[in-house]
């Protein structure tokens, strides 16, 4: 059984939930094979980009904009073990944490210098490397330097805020921005990751499936096609609660519809059908809360003083 990765997230916040889990196991197949850039947006505490440089060796920048979970992020990549891998030939991953608004301007270029270093540090000499690893402190950066040769995202991963602005709202910030799509819209975002992307980059992201054809047409107009869709139901006689999508950038590909994912066997809670025990199994977590006012502890902030800085809101791309 996999050793449960260790995640620190908001006990007055929002708490990834189920939903992560199975937008992983559903990026699984595009990610396994071969090492891949990948962005994490919208990161919260780091679960899906944690997880994607944990398990698939990928280099990962997960952007998240409130500066608090920011530094649980940072904390919970600082943390995970991508230097256990002891075999020379075996690729490790890694992930930093960008603390910015995912709809500025100038965050697709601060994330793609970020990736820029990352890939400059990984091609150091080996043993040069292996040293710095052993006591690398995973950074919250907000400002990068400027880099012509920045390599780009192949794919951009995210478990985005989805509710309406019909549904009654928090009054709690953190939850507010987590969960509503007035926070980062749809179209908006979207259309903000065809910077950050390689010409054939991808999308994997999870949504309302009641919202499919809104996200669909989404796509259409940003010149992605929804190349893989799989539909999640809580059980055989429910409809479906959410959906996951993969989409490419230029691509002319038929859409594929998988077999539809179910969650529970019966109403009971925890009667989980095979296949979402197998995901429960193969990707472990284990979840510490914290509360946002306790995040203050004066050496706390003095470790994190250099790597954390609050930049101003600026004018978004779209």
């Amino acid at each position: 059984m996999a050793k449960a990765l260790r995640f620190y997230q908001l006990a007055d916040g929002y708490a990834y939930n189920s939903d992560s889990l199975l937008l992983l196991d559903f990026a699984a197949q595009f990610c396994k094979n071969t090492p891949k850039n990948i962005l994490d947006m919208g990161a919260g505490c780091g679960i899906l980009g944690i997880s994607c440089a944990h398990y698939f060796h990928a280099q990962v920048v997960a952007i998240e904009s409130q500066p608090k979970v920011a530094l649980l992020a940072a904390i919970n990549a600082k943390t995970a073990p991508f230097h256990t891998h002891n075999e020379s030939s075996t690729p490790k991953g890694s992930c930093q944490v960008l603390c910015a608004n995912f709809l500025d301007k100038a965050t697709p270029q601060q994330a793609l210098a970020l990736l820029a270093t990352m890939h400059n540090q990984a091609q150091k000499n080996p043993e040069e490397n292996t040293q710095e690893n052993s006591a690398q402190t995973p950074r919250i950066h907000l400002h990068t330097p400027k880099s012509k040769s920045s390599p780009k995202f192949d794919l951009l991963i995210a478990n985005p805020p989805f509710y309406r602005d019909g549904a009654l709202k928090s009054t709690n910030e953190f939850l507010r921005q987590a969960r509503y799509e007035s926070q980062l819209p749809l179209q908006a975002w979207i259309h903000q990751s065809k910077r950050l992307l390689t010409p054939r980059g991808a999308l994997v992201f999870c949504f309302q499936a009641s919202e499919i054809a809104r996200v669909l047409e989404a796509l259409k107009q940003e010149s992605f096609t929804c190349e893989i869709l799989r539909f999640v139901y809580p059980l055989p006689s429910k409809r479906a609660k959410i959906a996951l999508f993969y989409a490419r950038l230029d691509s002319r590909a038929q859409m594929h519809i998988e077999p539809p994912l179910f969650t529970h066997n019966s109403p009971k809670q925890s009667d989980f059908t095979q296949e979402v025990a197998r995901i429960y199994a193969a990707y472990r977590t284990h979840s510490i809360k914290v509360y946002a006012q306790d995040i203050v502890d004066p050496i706390l902030l003095d470790h994190c003083r250099e790597t954390l800085t609050i930049i101003p809101h600026q004018a978004t791309a779209h």
